[in-house]
């Protein structure tokens, strides 16, 4: 059974009007950043404001990436912080739809190991084998010999 959408009141922070659309689905809460085009700190503030207002304990928690062109370390702070949260609360967390910055910055980041991904293309270039790869980069750089 799929509960009423619903819209966060607009909330005014830093000269910024965002809005989450929002709609449950069998255990499920989906909430769309469609108006945040920048995960930055008046954002992250917001979304976090509107995820604990409105979850319920248990529930798997989808963020919607679709509009989401980047991520500063606020942003990035918030999802971590949000992660372990809701998981004190027995829900869990994913982001679907990031782009493919989002991606490479969750993957550098390594956010992409703490919380799942959804959608097309990730696990092409996102593999294990590269992140093998990664690893032996930095120890390069880091004086240590390449394997």
């Amino acid at each position: 059974m799929e509960d009423a959408v619903q819209q966060s009141e607009p909330e005014r922070q830093a000269g910024q009007t965002t809005w989450f659309v929002s709609r449950r689905k069998s255990n499920t809460f989906y909430i769309s950043l469609d108006k945040v085009t920048v995960l930055n700190g008046a954002a992250a503030k917001q979304l976090l404001d509107f995820v604990v207002r409105n979850v319920r304990p248990g529930e798997e928690v989808v963020l919607d990436f679709q509009g989401v062109s980047g991520v500063d370390g606020k942003g990035l702070a918030l999802l971590l912080y949000l992660n372990k949260r809701l998981a004190a609360q027995k829900c869990s967390l994913q982001i679907s739809n990031p782009s493919a910055t989002i991606r490479k910055i969750f993957w550098i980041t390594e956010i992409d190991q703490l919380i799942p991904l959804q959608g097309e293309g990730y696990g092409l270039y996102y593999s294990s084998k590269a992140r093998e790869e990664k690893t032996e980069l930095s120890h390069s750089f880091e004086g240590e010999p390449a394997k």
